[in-house]
């Protein structure tokens, strides 16, 4: 093998070997940057669709922060708080009583929505705690890290780069071996 690679320089020229190996080092820098960006770029999405997993997991969802404004009608309360408890009859008994019981009925629909938007905040909370708690575990993710949210620009660059170290790996490595094909010289 060694005289083998001594006797390289009958087939091809110095110069010629010194393209070929500067291209071949290219070809391998890009496949080991761009095998090191791409893992970056998947670990990146996969926080991306683990959040958006999360967030799609149920058909409905519950209000983690009041959206009352004060201007609600009754066909609002009820309809906000219908995804905590069953408020069918609300709307008939409301029709139904005078303006102290009216405002007694708003009252409790906003204070019982206030109340259960608190809760569910607080249920999300120790969830997502529970979940990063577990990850960190198991996975040894830092609670910090899991709920460290990242920027599009962040997931466009890596994989921009990711595309641009994979074409220089390819090419770098076709030309490498085109040139080398095309410069030895079989017949020496």
């Amino acid at each position: 093998m060694l005289s083998n690679l001594a006797d390289i320089g009958k087939y091809i020229s110095p110069y010629n070997l010194k393209v070929v190996l500067v291209f071949l080092f290219i070809s391998v820098f890009c496949g080991i940057f761009y095998r090191v960006v791409y893992i970056f770029y998947y670990i990146l999405i996969d926080a991306a669709f683990r959040i958006i997993d999360v967030l799609l997991s149920d058909d409905e969802h519950m209000d983690t922060e009041s959206s009352i404004t004060g201007n609600e009608t009754i066909d609002d309360l009820i309809e906000l708080n219908n995804q905590f408890r069953n408020t069918e009859g609300f709307k008939e008994a409301f029709n139904q009583a005078d303006d102290v019981g009216k405002a007694q009925i708003l009252n409790n629909l906003v204070a019982w929505y206030v109340r259960d938007v608190a809760w569910a905040k607080r249920n999300l909370d120790f969830t997502l705690n529970d979940i990063a708690e577990t990850y960190n575990k198991y996975l040894g993710v830092s609670k910090k890290k899991f709920f460290k949210e990242h920027s599009v620009f962040a997931i466009k660059f890596t994989k921009n780069a990711a595309i641009a170290l994979y074409f220089g790996f390819m090419l770098s490595f076709l030309f490498a071996l085109a040139f080398f094909l095309c410069t030895i010289n079989l017949h020496a």
